[in-house]
């Protein structure tokens, strides 16, 4: 049997150290990536997967800071049946603080899951999962003033997981130009039936 010339093995050998240089800068820049997608590694499988995509929201103006709350934290929805079809439920967005606050996005954790902020007796337009539902017009914004109250709506659609049954827990993230706090979640809970 033949031995390979030995200019011919190091040749061998030089290649598969550039491709395992190659793999390991692959890997610790996805890496990267993927930690700087997720912020400080904490969020759950149920939290949505992207961070903020606003940007030039407002500062504070100059006549106070808005502050928003939402409530409740979670809603529970019961058991929802497969053969009724889409169900939903109302949040209240508030503004406590002393300056306009402005929400300009929002993004839900799974398909089946959309929020539309209600501003008299108009409903702007539904978001739902980052990169998987239409994006809503680029120039929509909620301003919501001081003291003032808004319903966020939620709706869930047990039929985008037919083959889902048991518990579940849905989270809807809301952008706005709050100082301290940037995003809020709020979660819907229920029990998927036939």
């Amino acid at each position: 049997m033949a031995t390979k010339p030995n200019t011919e093995r190091k040749g061998m050998t030089m290649n598969f150290k550039i491709l395992g240089i190659v793999l390991a800068i692959l890997l610790a820049v996805g890496g990267y990536l993927l930690y700087a997608q997720l912020g400080t590694g904490q969020r759950t499988a149920q939290a949505p997967a992207s961070t903020p995509a606003v940007s030039g929201a407002p500062a504070p103006t100059a006549s106070g800071m808005p502050a928003i709350s939402i409530t409740p934290e979670v809603n529970d929805l019961g058991d929802v049946s497969m053969s009724k079809g889409t169900v939903s439920t109302l949040f209240t967005i508030k503004n406590s603080g002393s300056g306009d606050l402005v929400i300009r996005d929002m993004e839900t954790s799974c398909m089946c899951t959309e929020a539309a902020i209600a501003m008299g007796d108009q409903e702007g337009p539904r978001f739902g999962m980052r990169g998987m539902s239409s994006p809503p017009p680029a120039d929509w914004s909620a301003t919501i003033k001081p003291g003032q109250e808004v319903p966020l709506k939620v709706y869930y659609d047990p039929t985008v997981h037919g083959e889902l049954h048991g518990p579940v827990t849905r989270v809807v993230r809301v952008y706005s130009n709050d100082p301290n706090r940037s995003y809020v979640d709020v979660k819907i809970e229920l029990n998927q039936v036939h």
